[in-house]
């Protein structure tokens, strides 16, 4: 039982990258605790009356957020010296300042490979860090479908999501087991949190980046990034390379890596094995046959 489970905690931790749920988009500006788009000195003033008790921001609300401008989870004088350092021009808060003239980024057009991302019909190939390490994947997503495959401990394990029917893939043996209720609940899956997981939502445009920088990608490859801003202090980083889209990061507001993804092709066309119910294999009645191909 503890392998079925970790098999599709797996999977659904791979669900939950291809999601990316830190692209809330940003609630705040850096020392902008007014809320007006600004950093003024009322803000200076603000930060400063929480540092000694005179305002009651909860933490982790966007007021409070605006005012930890150091990172370290507390509101004290030295981030209101700073904000009112950046109200006169003297600081630059969070991440570097966005360029006056980023290039311009096009709308939709299927020639830049984020805008095919973006899309939300896709198919790709690559790699994920979930913490536990780095997985080579690809993944498949339409307006009723989802596929990802993935190693699991040397096995090519996939889910495939066709509508209200779920599907657990071994590619290896070319079988598929398709799951009912009880078996999704026996192993901790629960179909609409999983398809809600799966609907990544409106992703930004790259003309929505709050800060764009170039630099290298895993210290390799030459990149520009573009970095949002999350709702709960930290941001989510793209990497491009003209049009080509090589990844993307999530981080915490102390620049902690969460989630990572690397991409290696993508395209807006689907292949049949991630369109064909149990990618077109040999269908398996009883689960304990098909964790058998595990073992």
């Amino acid at each position: 039982m503890k392998r079925k489970k970790k098999i599709c905690s797996f999977l659904l931790a791979a669900v939950l990258l291809i999601s990316f749920t830190a692209f809330a988009g940003a609630a705040f500006l850096p020392g902008d605790v007014s809320g007006d788009g600004e950093v003024t000195a009322e803000d200076a003033r603000l930060c400063l009356r929480k540092a000694v008790g005179l305002e009651t921001y909860e933490t982790g609300s966007d007021e409070y957020n605006a005012c930890d401008v150091t990172g370290d989870n507390e509101v004290t004088a030295e981030d209101a010296r700073l904000i009112l350092r950046a109200a006169v021009g003297l600081e630059t808060l969070g991440l570097p300042e966005k360029p006056e003239d980023p290039a311009p980024q096009p709308d939709y057009t299927g020639n830049n490979e984020y805008d095919i991302y973006r899309s939300g019909v896709f198919y790709f190939t690559g790699s994920m860090n979930d913490g536990s390490g780095v997985h080579p994947m690809e993944a498949a997503k339409s307006d009723d479908l989802f596929y990802m495959c993935s190693d699991m401990e040397g096995q090519q394990v996939a889910i495939q999501v066709i509508g209200n029917d779920v599907y657990m893939i071994h590619s290896g043996k070319n079988a598929y087991y398709k799951m009912d209720k009880a078996t999704m609940s026996i192993l901790g899956l629960d179909l609409d949190d999983l398809k809600n997981e799966v609907n990544m939502g409106a992703m930004p445009a790259l003309s929505e980046a709050d800060t764009v920088t170039d630099g290298l990608l895993d210290a390799l490859e030459p990149c520009r990034i573009y970095t949002f801003r999350t709702s709960d202090g930290g941001c989510t980083q793209i990497y491009m390379n003209g049009d080509r889209f090589l990844g993307m990061d999530s981080f915490t507001s102390n620049w902690v890596r969460t989630e990572s993804l690397r991409i290696t092709s993508i395209t807006k066309d689907l292949p049949a094995k991630v369109t064909t119910p149990g990618g077109g294999g040999k269908r398996t009645l009883l689960l304990t046959t098909f964790m058998g191909y595990f073992m």
